[in-house]
């Protein structure tokens, strides 16, 4: 009979046909799925990208493990006469593999989820779709200060879970404690600027303030850690003798970091024209 034979494995045209047609099956099956996912109208774009994610990572782990299931006696015959082999392509892929496992590590420990916000390696951004080998980020920029999206993807393979350490503001969390930093000039009026920073922060925490501290202190006795002060405040730091930094410590909403942000920056610059300053 016909037969195809390539690295130790034999078998006939009629079984390679079917594997070819099985396999073609389960990937007509998944972008269906995909396509059905993409169709339906979720609450919100961050559902319908974990479904999306989810649809994606399941049906690749059930066709490798289909694979492994109808070939697994000839892979691992296989196996034994390509050790060697196998050595020399582990040392090859190295990196793919140090991916994968970054993905598993992330999968089994829930480092974080889609709608989060990240930080690693010095890249900043909004987790909008993550698999086994890497993880895309909707960048926010620019700097470290910022909060707006620049448009911009950023594609970070997973070798990076396991060897940079990595910063996380949960998208579940609807409250968050943040620090803006603004910079102001050295002089007499210094203080008086500080004031009135303070007060701005307070007027725009003022609305959302019992809903804020009610979700802080709740998450910090959930995880067995001392509730924060949560009123605002306003350190600073001199990086040079001609300027301050102020940093205005507060809790902010999730979704309107941004608008939060730009809000007492407003507020601020207003009353210090008024005041002269």
């Amino acid at each position: 009979m016909n037969h195809i034979e390539k690295l130790g494995l034999e078998l006939t045209k009629q079984e390679f046909i079917a594997t070819l047609l099985f396999f073609a099956l389960l990937f007509f099956v998944r972008f269906l799925l995909i396509r059905a996912v993409q169709q339906i109208n979720f609450k919100g774009d961050d559902t319908k990208r974990k479904w999306l994610s989810s649809v994606r990572n399941i049906s690749l782990i059930l066709i490798v493990f289909m694979f492994f299931m109808m070939w697994g006696e000839e892979l691992r015959t296989l196996a034994f006469s390509v050790a060697a082999v196998a050595v020399a392509i582990v040392i090859a892929f190295k990196e793919i593999i140090m991916c994968f496992i970054g993905g598993l590590m992330k999968t089994a420990t829930r480092m974080f989820e889609i709608g989060d916000r990240i930080t690693i390696a010095g890249k900043r951004g909004e987790v909008t779709e993550h698999n086994f080998l890497s993880t895309t980020l909707l960048e926010i920029g620019p700097g470290d200060q910022s909060n707006q999206f620049t448009g911009k993807q950023i594609k970070i393979p997973n070798i990076l879970l396991v060897t940079e350490s990595i910063f996380v503001l949960p998208k579940g969390e609807n409250y968050n404690l943040n620090i803006l930093v603004i910079p102001a000039v050295m002089d007499e009026n210094i203080f008086k600027r500080q004031a009135i920073l303070k007060n701005c922060a307070k007027d725009v925490c003022a609305p959302f303030f019992k809903l804020a501290e009610e979700s802080i202190t709740t998450r910090s006795r959930r995880q067995g850690v001392n509730i924060p002060d949560l009123k605002p405040r306003v350190l600073y730091e001199i990086p040079d003798p001609k300027t301050v930094h102020f940093h205005v410590r507060m809790p902010m909403p999730f979704d309107s970091l941004t608008r939060t942000e730009n809000k007492i920056k407003d507020m601020y610059l207003t009353e210090c024209f008024k005041a002269g300053l």
